[in-house]
């Protein structure tokens, strides 16, 4: 990179008119020419801009100088260094400015020294700030080509994560969901870049996809299935979505349960064929289980909400029928349905369950 030929300068505080609008530098404001300053060794000195001297230090000039006549005005005339707009540039072979700049008192790093409690100043790192704006740029550039390279349904669970209604992003074409996502990640790129590596933005894509469709209702901190059945609640202060896709990550039943019923919403099964072919599949799945692993099932499901069936202290009921275990030693209904359902005298009632088991797995 070429080396920069000049020095900006910007005033640290613009002035304050109360309103945003009115937050602005002031049009122009001038460093007063003649200054007593501390200099590199702790030593107070005068300096003065004259361009065509060799030094800023008043000892060190040829141009004469005396108190009495700069306090009447005479001597030499004084140019003062102006800022327009908040900014001075000066170019490097400005040598006696650019000197001057650097050791005036109001430049932030004299301030201190020279105790000044009015304005100040300070010098911007050009590199720095050329080095900045080129990361910014090679980001922005990356986050393009991501967007470009995406497929319609992977920038359609990005756009209905800014806000956009799931049936309104289906209208959508592949080009006008790109320009819209590289105004937003033009807005704030952290924002974007944080949807493209959060984990969780498919589940909630999948969530608001599902409260689209009318299979997940939010009431509250509350979601529920359309049935009724509580699918989750979240903490107070924070989002019922977020909770539900969290517990979706780590509960597989539950994520295939919501992706089957906005599958067969969206009209996604074919044929009664392809339905019970995925039946037979998880059918299969749980003949892999024992049955000490199935009523656990069972029993957790319940427990989620899915009324397999109903309890209520030491009594079950499956199919209107009311099953009891008197024992005291029965510590309440799920340890009363677990001990009945591994029994051999409950087969039947957990044959009925297991059937229950895979027809609620597939929605």
């Amino acid at each position: 990179m070429k080396k920069k030929d000049f020095t900006v300068f910007q005033i640290t505080e613009p002035n304050t008119g109360g309103t945003i609008e009115e937050m602005r530098f002031p049009p122009s404001r001038t460093i007063q020419p003649l200054q007593e300053v501390l200099d590199e060794k702790g030593e107070r000195r005068l300096i003065r801009y004259i361009p065509t001297e060799k030094s800023i230090y008043v000892d060190e000039q040829k141009t004469p100088f005396s108190w009495d006549d700069y306090k009447i005005g005479k001597g030499v005339r004084l140019q003062k260094p102006e800022f327009v707009d908040g900014y001075m540039i000066v170019n490097h072979s400005q040598k006696r400015l650019l000197e001057f700049m650097k050791a005036a008192k109001n430049n932030i790093v004299n301030a201190k020294n020279n105790d000044v409690r009015s304005w100040t100043y300070f010098e911007i790192d050009l590199e720095a700030e050329n080095k900045e704006e080129l990361e910014v740029l090679e980001r922005f550039a990356g986050i393009q080509e991501k967007i470009f390279h995406m497929t319609k349904e992977d920038a359609m669970s990005l756009i209905v994560l800014y806000g956009v209604p799931v049936e309104t992003a289906r209208e959508e074409t592949l080009n006008s969901m790109r320009m819209f996502l590289i105004r937003k990640a033009e807005e704030d790129m952290d924002k974007f870049e944080s949807f493209l590596t959060d984990d969780m933005n498919n589940y909630k894509f999948e969530v608001i996809e599902a409260m689209n469709l009318g299979i997940l209702v939010k009431q509250g901190n509350i979601i529920k299935w359309e049935d009724g059945n509580r699918a989750s609640t979240a903490p107070e202060g924070q989002d019922p979505i977020d909770i539900l896709a969290e517990k979706m990550l780590v509960d597989k039943n539950l994520t295939d349960a919501i992706r089957r019923r906005i599958k067969i919403r969206k009209g996604g099964y074919d044929s009664i064929k392809s339905q019970e072919e995925i039946i037979e599949t998880s059918v299969d799945v749980l003949e892999g289980l024992t049955k000490d692993e199935l009523v656990d099932k069972i029993i957790e499901m319940n427990k989620e909400g899915h009324k397999l069936f109903d309890r209520k202290g030491a009594v079950f009921h499956l199919n209107e029928q009311q099953l009891k275990l008197e024992d005291s030693e029965h510590r309440g209904g799920y340890d009363a349905a677990r001990e009945y359902l591994l029994d051999p005298e409950g087969i039947d009632a957990f044959e009925q369950l297991k059937a229950k088991l895979i027809l609620t797995l597939n929605g």
